[in-house]
């Protein structure tokens, strides 16, 4: 019963978390970033002799959804708070104050699958937390690859010397 309070949240699984929601608040404004940079380089469209573009284009959309991504599990990370707290109202006290000053009592009785099942809960934001961070390394990695493997065809999309021709 005293490895979880009703009273506080799990102090090194809150920390783990919100240090991972930190580091994907990060992940993707380093992410718009780049996109936006990228963005500003996208040559006017015109008929054929686009290869360039697609390629910055498909380099575009790689940081897009590596930030949707990260955006997602900084929401995912969040709901540990939620499901904790249902999980603890199962068998804490609940206190109402009545009109007359009274104070009504409502105990729960103690069913030790709760206190399991909050500190799995517990466990899995643990896990959860740490292979986020490991996915987002591993996603602004990739992320960065794909920039650094086409960085010509981001910067000069259709080549430094426009007036050559094909034929």
């Amino acid at each position: 019963r005293e490895a979880v309070s009703a009273a506080e949240v799990n102090p090194p699984v809150a920390e783990r978390v919100e240090a991972v929601q930190d580091c994907l608040v990060e992940a993707v404004g380093a992410l718009r970033g780049v996109e936006a940079w990228i963005a500003t380089m996208v040559p006017v469209i015109e008929d054929g002799n686009n290869f360039g573009a697609e390629v910055q284009q498909a380099v575009l959309a790689t940081m897009k959804e590596k930030r949707q991504k990260a955006r997602g599990s900084y929401d995912i990370l969040g709901e540990w708070h939620w499901q904790r707290g249902n999980a603890l109202e199962k068998f804490t006290q609940e206190v109402t104050e009545l009109s007359n000053g009274e104070r009504k009592v409502k105990s729960f009785t103690f069913v030790p699958d709760f206190l399991r099942f909050v500190v799995q809960l517990d466990a899995k934001a643990w896990f959860d937390a740490c292979d986020t961070a490991a996915a987002t390394r591993d996603d602004i990695v990739g992320a960065l690859d794909a920039l650094d493997k086409n960085m010509k065809k981001v910067t000069e999309p259709k080549g430094a010397h426009d007036a050559h021709v094909m034929y």
